[in-house]
């Protein structure tokens, strides 16, 4: 008889630290000061919620929330002649991208939006359509990215 090994997937929480302590050992600061960051909201997150644990959803909220800090201060400081700090907010801004889940493709989210339109033809509202493909996506897309293709496709429906 074989025995089995059980095979866990590491939470992103887990993740985080364990890709902060490499990040540590590889003097990797923008790494090490992007990951602290994060985990410190997640700890934030957790004890404003009263909670020990956060759900796989929670973390990609927060890992999501943190990614769209990043654009917008980036753009700020693009704006207001900063690009050294603007810089900085996209490197920080590329490193958590890379923890998100594999985006939909503008087809891939096409299809969801058409579905959805398809469920409630008279729905034209462009937010609830939006927020209902969000729920489908799930942390797979950028809701502003959502929107434009909304807007496209009930545009395109429109004629």
């Amino acid at each position: 008889m074989s025995d089995l090994v059980a095979v866990t997937k590491m939470t992103l929480t887990e993740q985080f630290s364990s890709d902060l302590h490499v990040a540590m050992k590889a003097g990797d600061k923008i790494r090490v000061s992007t990951l602290r960051l994060l985990l410190a909201q997640i700890m934030n997150e957790r004890i404003s919620l009263k909670k020990d644990i956060l759900s796989s959803e929670e973390e990609l909220k927060i890992l999501q929330r943190e990614i769209k800090k990043r654009k917008e201060s980036a753009e700020m400081f693009t704006t207001g002649g900063r690009p050294l700090d603007a810089e900085k907010e996209l490197a920080e801004k590329n490193i958590l991208e890379k923890y998100l889940p594999e985006q939909l493709s503008d087809n891939e989210l096409e299809d969801i939006i058409r579905a959805t339109i398809s469920e409630n033809p008279s729905d034209t509202h462009v937010g609830k359509i939006t927020g209902r493909v969000m729920i489908l996506a799930k942390g797979k897309t950028d809701g502003g990215r959502v929107k434009a293709l909304v807007e496209k496709v009930l545009l395109l429906n429109s004629r």
